[in-house]
């Protein structure tokens, strides 16, 4: 008992458990408000200022057009103090978002800017919290916040990277001729598979055969060793896949392998 009720403490001390209740929170309850957990621990690296980390959640909206960079953090036995300096409770109705909007193709908004807010949300101009003074360079709120601003800003500049990559979908086909002259051999293949094409491949096949020195290795097996009752080995399995299909497929591929290192940044 005494073990486990350590490793409760333990547990209890991170901000772990919040982060795990809030993403159960969420997905359970997204066709009530349409959000949904789409990253959970995503790593990131910002090169304008060095820093990098994971995101503890990343929530998307039905829409597609929203994102919510949550960092949940656990604070033991300290008051946060919200100060006003107004001396009465004031509104705020608009709020500072990190704004990406295209507009046929282009982009013509990436940057913060204000946006509206609803319901209106309570401002405040200070925040005190004990054990920290206004004299100290990084308190404990503004590295959370240094963090989430440099965290959702390189967020962006990865959707962005999304949107601004090609997509290119291409079905390459090729016909491959081998000739064996005694123990001579060669090679020749073409894309193009008109009867002109494939006859001047066929030749081309031969010319080197003809001029290809010997290789005792080289040549057909005899009759004995070719198999005549190929077995079935169920090696071919087409998939019907869309670019955008294949395209959510990369992005998960790319999303898992960024959580294993938070050195992988980027994909190519």
């Amino acid at each position: 008992m005494a073990a486990d009720a350590q490793l409760l403490r333990v547990a209890n001390d991170s901000g772990f458990p919040l982060q795990i209740a809030l993403q159960h929170s969420v997905d359970s309850r997204t066709s009530d408000h349409g959000w949904k957990v789409v990253h959970t621990e995503h790593a990131w690296a910002n090169p304008a200022d060095g820093k990098s980390g994971f995101i503890d959640l990343v929530l998307g909206n039905r829409h597609g057009f929203a994102s919510l960079v949550i960092e949940c953090k656990r604070v033991r036995n300290t008051t946060w103090l919200f100060l006003n300096a107004t001396g009465s409770v004031t509104s705020r109705r608009h709020s500072k978002a990190w704004t990406t909007h295209y507009r046929n193709g282009q982009l013509n908004a990436f940057g913060w800017f204000d946006v509206p807010i609803d319901p209106a949300t309570p401002e405040a101009h200070f925040c005190a919290v004990r054990g920290q003074n206004t004299n100290d360079k990084n308190t404990f709120l503004e590295r959370i916040a240094g963090d989430l601003i440099s965290s959702t800003e390189t967020l962006a500049l990865q959707e962005r990277d999304y949107r601004q990559e090609n997509v290119e979908r291409k079905r390459d086909k090729s016909l491959g001729v081998t000739v064996y002259l005694g123990h001579r051999r060669g090679n020749a293949s073409t894309s193009d598979f008109s009867a002109a094409a494939v006859e001047r491949t066929v030749q081309a096949a031969y010319d080197i055969a003809r001029f290809t020195a010997e290789d005792p290795m080289a040549g057909l097996p005899d009759a004995e060793d070719i198999e005549t009752a190929p077995r079935e080995l169920d090696l071919f399995h087409p998939w019907s896949l869309s670019s955008e299909e294949a395209t959510a497929i990369a992005m998960r591929c790319e999303d898992a392998a960024r959580k294993t290192s938070r050195r992988i940044t980027n994909s190519d």
